[in-house]
C-alpha cells in the first residue's frame, strides 16, 4: 500500500516515528502530550504501555492464554497486545472515516526492555516510505490476523468452513477497506500514514538491554533539554531546610553545575544530570524538603557517584568521611552551603 492520505487541513498525513531522550525529570512525557500529539483524542485514539525486563512480543503484540470454564475444562483466548490494539485502531479509522484521525503508540522506558525481542518481526515495518506506509508488509499467523480483524470491525466471509476474506459493515472510505481486507486476507501486515509511534527514555539509566545500530537507525532521535515554561507548574516552587528557603529551579541548576565540575570522574556526565520535574510540584508550591533531600543525595550516591565517593567527600570538606548513605544524608546542611560557596544555589529566609 502506497497512497497519500491528507490530513484535516488538507496537508498529507506524516506519522511521528520518534524516541525522546534526556536526563530523568526533563519532561519528555509530558512534551508528548503538549508539542507531540496535540490532535490525538488521548480517550479514544492513544495506546500507552511501558517496556521492562518482563515485557515480551506476546505483551506487545497478543499471545495465546488458558481460561477456565466453569465445567472445569479449558479453553484458549488469543489477547492482543498493545501494538495490535493500536493498529486495529489505525486500520478501523482509515476505513470509517473519510479524513482518518491519527492514532499514537507511546512507549516509555523503551530501553528498559528487551526492544529488538518485543518488536520481533514487527520490527521490519519501522522502515516507513515518503506516504507514510510501511516499505514492507509482515506476514502473519492466522490466529494473529484473525484476532487483529475482529478488533478492527472486520467480518470474516467463509466458504466450506474457511475464512475466504474479510468485510466491513458500510465503510466511510471503500478503497481504504478493499485494500486492507485483500491484505489481512493474504495474512500481511503495515503501518498505515495514520499510526505514530513514540518511545520515551532516560539516558541516565545503566540499561537492562542494548539498544543495537538497526533498531535505532529506523527513528528520528530527540534530545529534551532542562527547560521550563513561563506557564510551568514548577515556577515558583521552593523549600525550606534549616529555617531557609531555597528556589527549586536555582537548586537544580546548582547540583547540575556540581555534577559537570566532576566530569573527570563521572561517566557519561550529561546523563547523570537531573530535570526541573525530577520532582514534581505541589499545589502550594512548597516541595517537602525530607524529599528534595533524600531523592536528590540518593540520586548522587547510587546513580551519579556509584563507583566512588571520594568526589562527595571532597566537596563536603577534607574531614568528611562519607561510609553510608546515612553519613551522607546527615551532611545536607553542608552539602547546601557548599553549593552556595561555589556553584550558585541562594538561599533566604522566609517571611
Amino acid at each position: 500500500m502506497d497512497y497519500e492520505i491528507l490530513a484535516p487541513d488538507g496537508s498529507p498525513l506524516q506519522p511521528i516515528q520518534k524516541i525522546l531522550f534526556g536526563p530523568p525529570g526533563t519532561g519528555k512525557s509530558h512534551h508528548v502530550g503538549e508539542r507531540l500529539l496535540l490532535d490525538c483524542d488521548w480517550q479514544q485514539n492513544v495506546v500507552r504501555t511501558v517496556f521492562h525486563p518482563e515485557y515480551s512480543y506476546g505483551d506487545f503484540v497478543g499471545k495465546l492464554l488458558p481460561l477456565s470454564r466453569p465445567d472445569g475444562g479449558v479453553a484458549y483466548n488469543y489477547y492482543i497486545g498493545d501494538f495490535f490494539r493500536a493498529l486495529a485502531r489505525a486500520y478501523y479509522l482509515l476505513i470509517s472515516q473519510e479524513v482518518p484521525e491519527p492514532v499514537a503508540l507511546i512507549i516509555d522506558e523503551i530501553n528498559r526492555g528487551n526492544a529488538p525481542a518485543i518488536f520481533g518481526k514487527v520490527f521490519q515495518l519501522l522502515d516507513r516510505n515518503l506516504n507514510g506506509w510501511s516499505n514492507y508488509a509482515v506476514s502473519m499467523s492466522d490466529m494473529e490476523i484473525l484476532a487483529l480483524a475482529r478488533k478492527v470491525g472486520f467480518e470474516e466471509n467463509t466458504r466450506s468452513g474457511q475464512i475466504t476474506g474479510f468485510s466491513f459493515i458500510k465503510p466511510k472510505n471503500e478503497a481504504a477497506m478493499v485494500e486492507l481486507s485483500e491484505m489481512l486476507r493474504e495474512r500481511r501486515i503495515v503501518l498505515p500514514p495514520n499510526l505514530s509511534i513514540i518511545g520515551t527514555m532516560n539516558t541516565s539509566d545503566e540499561s537492562i538491554f542494548y539498544l543495537d545500530s538497526a533498531f535505532k537507525r529506523r527513528w528520528n532521535w530527540q534530545y529534551i533539554r532542562n527547560q521550563l515554561s513561563e506557564t510551568s507548574a514548577h515556577m515558583e516552587s521552593h523549600f525550606e531546610y534549616e529555617r531557609l528557603s531555597y528556589d527549586w529551579i536555582n537548586f537544580v541548576d546548582a547540583v547540575n553545575s556540581f555534577i559537570i565540575s566532576c566530569a573527570d570522574k563521572v561517566r557519561r556526565v550529561e546523563d547523570k544530570t537531573i530535570g526541573y520535574w525530577f520532582i514534581k510540584p505541589t499545589r502550594d508550591k512548597v516541595l517537602d524538603a525530607e524529599n528534595v533531600r533524600e531523592k536528590i543525595l540518593f540520586h548522587l550516591w547510587d546513580s551519579v557517584f556509584s563507583r566512588s565517593k571520594q568526589p562527595l567527600s571532597e566537596f563536603l570538606g577534607k574531614d568528611t568521611r562519607l561510609f553510608t548513605f546515612g553519613d551522607f544524608s546527615d551532611g545536607f546542611g553542608k552539602f547546601q552551603n557548599r553549593l552556595e560557596e561555589s556553584h550558585g544555589l541562594e538561599s533566604k529566609i522566609p517571611f
